[in-house]
């Protein structure tokens, strides 16, 4: 340590059984104090100080002592005043003189001193008059300062009213219905209020009839009555006294007749109107119906299609068209001459080569090869001398437009 020596043993053991073989004592010097300065602390007004000193710092032994500084105590500064309480009219005022130190500011000393009340300033409280309806006051005494009041004021006795002369007030005239009126009022002479009220009533005059008059005049017509009214008015407010309403019959209808004669189509009619609008018909005859023409043939008709017959009406010029059925023909009667014969043949050839020099009213393929040519002429002579082994039979006995065989000829 720092003042007592230390020391160690060296030893050897043995590896194997471990039996001390040698030990050797050292011995180590003592380390010393290792010394730290303790400062030194200043003194104040009211505390001691210390010295400088020193101790180890590794044992803490105090090696220099510290000594005690004596307190410098306080040094007075000027006085101060303080807790200023100014007096008023019944209470006295106080303040106190304080010192103070200059180093630390520590109050050293203080002293109150005390001020005596200032005592009241009188003012006169002025008298308030009485009135009719409201009390007075007498004058009094109070502190100007203060406000306390020092003389009471004592209340005077209201006055009462003065009635002055009456006056008529909120005057109504009566009219014819209602009544009128007015205020008989009293009022105060000193202070104008109002004493009395008295309401007086006046009766309504009544209405003044005067001469009557037509109002609401509504002139009859051929189904509507008419009115007017007889209304009399008062003449001085113009109110309605009385109203009568009196009828007047309707007129009744007066028709003029206008006749509508029947056409081919439409039946024929009167119409009765009133020059007040309104109408009714009547007297209705039937339609007389066209009258038509023996009628013209517009188109002829044909084995392949029907024609048209055009009729016009000799009255109206309408006109109606009939249909004419299409002719009938017999099978292979090519040329229409009511035989089939070897002339059909031949006519059947020559349409081959002449088809708008020699029509045919039927399609002519008798032999079934949907075309028109030589062989259907030869087909049909031969028909003529033998019927069975050479039928007519359909389709080529059907009505076909020959020139749609013609252009199939004429495509192959």
């Amino acid at each position: 340590s720092c003042t007592t020596t230390g020391s160690y043993d060296n030893v050897i053991y043995c590896t194997v059984c471990g039996e001390e073989l040698s030990r050797e004592t050292i011995t180590v010097d003592a380390l010393g104090h290792t010394e730290v300065v303790d400062a030194a602390k200043a003194p104040t007004c009211t505390a001691t100080g210390l010295t400088e000193g020193k101790h180890c710092s590794v044992c803490n032994k105090v090696l220099v002592a510290q000594e005690n500084v004596a307190a410098l105590g306080h040094t007075a500064g000027e006085v101060t005043v303080e807790n200023n309480v100014a007096p008023d009219c019944v209470n006295a005022g106080s303040y106190d003189n304080v010192t103070y130190c200059t180093v630390c500011n520590a109050e050293t000393s203080r002293e109150t001193i005390t001020v005596d009340a200032l005592g009241h300033t009188e003012e006169t409280i002025p008298a308030v008059n009485a009135t009719c309806t409201e009390t007075g006051l007498t004058a009094g005494v109070k502190c100007s300062v203060c406000g306390e009041v020092l003389v009471a004021q004592e209340t005077v006795a209201a006055l009462g009213h003065t009635a002055g002369e009456v006056t008529v007030e909120n005057n109504v005239a009566p009219d014819c219905v209602n009544a009128g009126s007015y205020d008989n009022v009293v009022y105060c002479t000193v202070c104008g209020a109002e004493i009395s009220r008295e309401t007086v009533t006046v009766d309504a005059l009544g209405h003044t009839a005067g001469e009557v008059t037509v109002e609401n005049n509504v002139a009859p017509d051929c189904v509507n009555a008419g009115s007017y009214d007889n209304v009399v008015y008062c003449t001085v407010c113009g109110a309605e006294i009385s109203r009568e309403t009196v009828t007047v019959d309707a007129l009744g209808h007066s028709y003029n007749a206008v006749v509508t004669a029947p056409t081919c189509e439409a039946g024929g009619y009167t119409t009765y109107t009133c020059h007040c609008g309104d109408s009714y018909v009547a007297d209705e005859t039937a339609a007389l119906g066209h009258s038509y023409d023996a009628g013209i043939i517009v188109v002829e008709p044909t084995t392949f299609a029907t024609g048209e017959k055009l009729y016009t009406c000799q009255v109206c010029d309408h006109e109606k068209t009939e249909i004419i059925p299409k002719l009938e023909y017999e099978i292979g009667n090519v040329n229409g001459d009511e035989a089939v014969n070897a002339s059909d043949a031949v006519h059947l050839l020559m349409h081959t080569f002449f088809p708008e020099e020699y029509e045919i009213n039927q399609s002519g393929d008798f032999d079934h090869n949907e075309t028109v040519n030589a062989a259907d002429a030869v087909y049909l002579l031969m028909h003529t001398f033998f019927p069975e082994e050479y039928p007519l039979t359909q389709p080529a006995a059907m009505p076909v437009d020959p020139t749609t065989l013609r252009r199939k000829e004429d495509e192959e």
